[in-house]
C-alpha cells in the first residue's frame, strides 16, 4: 500500500494526476467504511431516573389474559325482551351484530362487572365483550348502535340507531 502512495506521489506531477487522486480517494473511502463497520459501538446507559427521561419513555403494558366465557350471548339472535338466567360469578360473552358500526353498551354495574377494557369496548371491530356477574339481581343490557359519521358533501339522511336489549337475571 505504501508503494502505491509513492508511485502516486511521483505521478502527481505527470499527466495521470487525476487517475492517481481517484485511486487515493477510493482507498481512503474504503478504509473509512471498514473502520466504521468494525468499530464496536457503546450504548450509553442512563442510571439516573430523571422525570424528563421517565416521561419520554414508552411503557408497554399487557392486558392479563381474559377468562373463557361460561355463557355466550349472540345479540343478533336474541328475541325481543329476552330474559337470560345466569349464576353468580359466571363469565358472560356478549357478541354484537357483525356490522361496521360502534356500539354503546349500558348495564347495571352493581350486578355485572365489565372485564373487557374500555378501549376494546369502544372499538368498532370488537367481536365480543366479557362480563362477570358480581351480585344477584337483574339488569338490562342494552346495545345501541352509533351511526357512522357522514362524509358526503350533501347532508346524510338521519340513521336511527339500532337498539338491542336483553335482561340478565343473576341467581
Amino acid at each position: 500500500m505504501l508503494n502505491m502512495h509513492r508511485s502516486c506521489l511521483i505521478v502527481i506531477h505527470s499527466k495521470n494526476k487525476d487517475y492517481c487522486m481517484r485511486k487515493i480517494f477510493t482507498v481512503l473511502l474504503l478504509t473509512n467504511i471498514l473502520i466504521q463497520a468494525c468499530t464496536p459501538r457503546e450504548i450509553p446507559l442512563n442510571t439516573t431516573n430523571t422525570p424528563e427521561i421517565q416521561s419520554s419513555m414508552k411503557v408497554e403494558t399487557r392486558m392479563p389474559a381474559l377468562p373463557s366465557p361460561d355463557i355466550v350471548i349472540n345479540a343478533l339472535k336474541l328475541q325481543r325482551e329476552s330474559v337470560m338466567t345466569v349464576g353468580l360469578g359466571n363469565i358472560i360473552a356478549v357478541t354484537p351484530p357483525p356490522t361496521p358500526v360502534q356500539w354503546r353498551i349500558s348495564y347495571a354495574e352493581s350486578v355485572v362487572e365489565l372485564l373487557t377494557s374500555k378501549e376494546i369496548l369502544e372499538d368498532a371491530t370488537t367481536r365480543e365483550w366479557l362480563f362477570r356477574t358480581s351480585a344477584t339481581g337483574s339488569t338490562d343490557i342494552r346495545l345501541t348502535s352509533i351511526p357512522p359519521v357522514c362524509t358526503d358533501p350533501l347532508p346524510c339522511p338521519p340513521a336511527p340507531p339500532q337498539v338491542i336489549t336483553f335482561t340478565l337475571e343473576v341467581k
